[in-house]
C-alpha cells in the first residue's frame, strides 16, 4: 500500500525542512519635483510660480544709511531705520505619495508569513476569536507538544502554551465554551488515551482524563448536547477500531457509545442537517470500505446507509448549502491491507451523498486525482457555495499545487489556481473573513513544510 507506506512507514525518516520563503518588500525614497531621490544636500524651495498679469519687481536702491531730518528745534535728527522685511519662509519640496498596497487578487493564492515550526498531521482549529490555534504534528525532530496561534489581522503565527503529551494524527474539536479539546492520536509509536483542553483566554492545556480507548486517525464531531462522539481509529498493530465513546466537557470523562458497524480508520465524519453525524470511507480489515454509516445521537447507535460506489479513504467530505454531502478523491487501497503491501490509487472522482435517500449518486470528477496519506482532504465550504479541493499527494508521494472548485449548480469541478507550494497532509481552515489558511503539510521527497498561504476567494 504505497500511498500510506509513503507516510506511515517513512514519516520518521525525514531529515530536510523547508524553510519557508520569506517575502522581501523594497522600500523606496520619497521623490523630488524632478523625480530623483533627494540627495544629503538640502534642496531648494520650490518658486512661487508667477502670475501673468504680476509685473516684474522693481529692484530696490540700495540704502547708503539711515536718513536725517530736523525736529522742532531745527536740530537734525536721525530717523529710524526701516523694519527689515523677513524672507519668507521657504516652501518644502513636495514628495511623491506612496503607492497603495495592491489588494490580493481574488481567486488565488498568495503567501502569508510562516508558521514558527513545520509540521505535518496536525490540526488547525477555529478559534471564536477568530484566531487558529495549531496543534501537535510531526516535525523534523519528531513528535510535536508545540502549538501556535495565527492571527489573520496581522497574517502572523505566534507560539502559545505547549500540550502535555506530544501527538500527531490527534483530532482537535472547538467546544461550546470556546475550548479546545485535543483526544488521542499517536506518539509516533502507539496510539494515544490521553486528552488535554486548551484554554484561549490563558493560551494553556490542562490534562482531562484519558479516553476509554487509545486511538489515532479517529473522528471527532460535537454533538447539539455538547458532548464530543470519537469514533474509530487505528490500534497499536494498526489495525482497525469499532468502539465508539462520547466526552462530557462537565465531567471530563467519556463514556462508551454505540459500535460502529464496520471498524475504520482514515475515514470522514460529517454533521449533517438533522444532527446525526455521517461516517464515509476509511480503511478496514480488508482494504478501503465503501458502506457508510450513521450515527443517532439520540439512540446512540449506528445503522448502515448506502454505499459509496468507490471505496476510499482520507477522502474530501463536505455538507453543501442544500443538505447533500460531497465526497471527492482520496485513496482506494487493495484488498490485504493491513498485510501484504499493494498498490494505492489516488481517485478524481466524486459522488454526492442525499440525506432524504441515504444514497450516493455519482457526480463530476475532479480534473487531477488526489490523496492526502493519513489526513483527510479538505473540502471548504465557501461562501458562494462552492467548495475548494486544493493540494493533496499521488500514492508514489508526489504532492500537488493545483486546486479545484466543485459547484453544486452544475456538478462540475473547474480549476481554482495554483498553491505556491505543493504539499499533502497540511490543514485547511475558513478563515472569518472568507479566506481559507493553508498550513504546514509535507513536500515531495519526504520534506515538511513550515510555509502558510491564504485562498482568497
Amino acid at each position: 500500500m504505497s500511498g500510506i507506506a509513503f507516510v506511515s512507514f517513512h514519516r520518521h525518516s525525514w531529515s530536510r525542512r523547508l524553510v519557508a520563503t520569506a517575502l522581501a518588500f523594497a522600500v523606496f525614497a520619497p521623490l523630488g519635483l524632478n523625480g530623483c531621490a533627494p540627495s544629503s544636500t538640502p534642496s531648494p524651495s520650490a518658486p512661487a510660480q508667477e502670475s501673468p498679469t504680476d509685473s516684474a519687481p522693481t529692484a530696490p536702491s540700495p540704502t547708503v544709511g539711515p536718513t536725517v531730518a530736523p525736529d522742532a528745534t531745527g536740530v537734525p535728527t536721525a530717523s529710524p531705520a526701516p523694519t527689515p522685511t523677513p524672507a519668507p519662509t521657504p516652501k518644502p519640496s513636495p514628495t511623491a505619495s506612496p503607492s497603495p498596497t495592491p489588494s490580493p487578487k481574488p481567486g488565488a493564492f498568495h503567501a502569508t508569513n510562516p508558521m514558527i515550526v513545520a509540521r505535518v498531521y496536525h490540526t488547525a482549529t477555529l478559534l471564536k476569536s477568530g484566531l487558529v490555534l495549531i496543534t501537535g504534528g510531526q516535525g523534523t525532530a519528531g513528535v510535536l507538544s508545540s502549538a501556535e496561534l495565527y492571527d489573520p489581522a496581522t497574517g502572523k503565527f505566534k507560539l502559545t502554551g505547549s500540550m502535555h503529551v506530544a501527538r500527531m494524527d490527534q483530532t482537535a474539536t472547538l467546544l461550546k465554551d470556546g475550548r479546545v479539546l485535543v483526544a488521542g492520536g499517536s506518539d509516533g509509536t502507539a496510539p494515544l488515551a490521553t486528552a488535554e483542553i486548551f484554554n484561549p483566554t490563558t493560551g494553556t492545556f490542562s490534562a482531562t482524563y484519558p479516553l476509554l480507548t487509545a486511538r489515532s486517525r479517529h473522528t471527532a464531531s460535537l454533538l447539539a448536547n455538547g458532548t464530543v462522539l470519537l469514533a474509530g481509529g487505528r490500534d497499536g498493530v494498526n489495525a482497525a477500531i469499532a468502539l465508539s465513546e462520547t466526552f462530557s466537557v462537565t465531567s471530563g470523562h467519556s463514556t462508551s457509545t454505540g459500535s460502529l458497524s464496520q471498524a475504520r480508520f482514515s475515514h470522514t465524519a460529517v454533521t449533517l442537517a438533522n444532527g446525526n453525524i455521517l461516517m464515509v470511507g476509511g480503511v478496514g480489515a480488508t482494504g478501503t470500505l465503501a458502506p457508510a454509516e450513521l450515527y443517532s445521537p439520540s439512540t446512540g447507535h449506528f445503522t448502515v446507509t448506502g454505499s459509496l460506489y468507490q471505496s476510499r479513504a482520507d477522502a474530501a467530505a463536505t455538507l453543501l448549502k442544500d443538505g447533500r454531502v460531497l465526497v471527492a478523491a482520496g485513496f482506494s487501497y487493495c484488498a490485504g491491507y493491513p498485510g501484504t503491501p499493494c498498490i494505492d490509487t489516488a481517485q478524481a472522482t466524486a459522488e454526492l451523498y442525499t440525506p432524504s435517500t441515504g444514497k450516493f449518486t455519482k457526480t463530476g470528477s475532479l480534473a487531477h486525482a488526489r490523496g492526502s496519506a493519513s489526513v483527510p482532504l479538505t473540502g471548504i465550504l465557501l461562501g458562494d457555495g462552492r467548495v475548494l479541493i486544493e493540494g493533496g499527494a499521488l500514492h508514489n508521494g508526489t504532492t500537488l499545487a493545483s486546486s479545484e472548485l466543485y459547484d453544486f449548480v452544475t456538478g462540475k469541478f473547474v480549476a481554482a489556481g495554483s498553491l505556491k507550494y505543493s504539499r499533502g497532509g497540511n490543514t485547511a481552515t475558513k478563515l472569518g473573513n472568507g479566506k481559507v489558511l493553508i498550513a504546514g503539510g509535507f513536500a515531495g521527497g519526504g520534506g515538511i513544510r513550515g510555509s502558510a498561504e491564504l485562498y482568497v476567494p
